[in-house]
């Protein structure tokens, strides 16, 4: 054994961050990771839909139907008498 052990806890970190480096890519790898938060993922298509119809319908949390306007009801257009489109006062000028 050498009697000087200068350098030994820099060892240690370095092992022990090794250790935790590849516990943490064996989680993000799995195959139940992968299908909760993956680019597919559940909780990604969740938050696809709902910022999509936040998006679309200028309001939070309106979840997106995926399904085409067919203008009967937009609940942004004209709700209870307000609406939230942004017009000119004046007419623009030619």
């Amino acid at each position: 054994m050498l009697s000087n052990q200068k350098g030994q806890s820099t060892i240690e970190y370095l092992m022990l961050l090794s250790v935790i480096f590849v516990m943490v890519l064996g989680v993000l790898r799995s195959e139940l990771f992968v299908d909760l938060m993956g680019q597919d993922g559940m909780l990604a298509d969740y938050y696809q839909k709902r910022f999509e119809g936040s998006y679309r319908f200028a309001g939070p949390f309106y979840e997106s139907t995926g399904v085409g306007y067919n203008g009967t009801n937009h609940p942004t257009y004209q709700n209870e008498g307000k609406t939230n489109f942004f017009v000119g006062t004046d007419p623009y000028d030619n």
